[in-house]
């Protein structure tokens, strides 16, 4: 029994790979997934001055706010422009 080479090429061929993202989608993605880790890692952080126990929120997680604000508005800019890519664009 003879396998042909075709049989070869399909187990070893290369899946397509993904169109690329927008510019700017994936900085606002790691923004947002960084600063929201840490948002949620601030929980369990013990407080560090006396002011904090005043605040609903400590600063960690409120100077984590405005990141993750940027970095989701990056996300939705870059899908609705739908620019291409400079290497995409043909002259």
């Amino acid at each position: 029994m003879r396998l042909s080479s075709n049989v070869f090429a399909d187990v070893l061929a290369v899946p397509e790979t993904p169109p690329p993202l927008e510019p700017g989608f994936l900085s606002g993605l790691f923004l947002s997934a960084v600063f929201s880790a840490r948002f949620l890692l601030e929980f369990t952080k013990m407080p560090q001055a006396s002011y904090d126990y005043s605040l609903s929120l400590n600063v960690g997680q409120l100077l984590s706010i405005p990141p993750i604000l940027v970095g989701l508005t990056l996300m939705v800019l870059a899908k609705r422009s739908g620019r291409k890519l400079l290497c995409e664009q043909t002259s």
